[in-house]
């Protein structure tokens, strides 16, 4: 059963899997809103990008799959950010961390 603790661990070990197409992205940040739903939030550049939209498609499945109601369903979980330095500038952000 999937808990509020549990998301992140899921979460990173489910973006780890996708690493290297996830560097090609980068920054790629990880929403979580008040009701601990998770969304990705990624660089508008990517929006119409077809390989990128391929592979991103297989992380908000796994994600949605694996998260269940703590993700938003695949057409609804990203978010493209027009000015994704800005975004970072502005708020508040930690590196996602695999546990041993």
């Amino acid at each position: 059963m999937m808990t509020f603790d549990n998301i992140l661990p899921v979460l990173t070990n489910i973006l780890l899997a996708f690493k290297d197409d996830i560097a090609t992205m980068r920054p790629v940040l990880v929403n979580r809103d008040l009701n601990g739903r998770i969304r990705l939030i990624i660089d508008e550049k990517w929006e119409d990008s077809e390989l990128q939209q391929a592979t991103l498609t297989l992380i908000t499945r796994q994600i949605f799959e694996k998260l269940g109601a703590y993700a938003y369903p695949p057409e609804h979980s990203l978010l493209f950010e027009p000015d994704i330095q800005g975004f970072l500038d502005r708020e508040s952000s930690f590196p996602l961390v695999r546990n041993k």
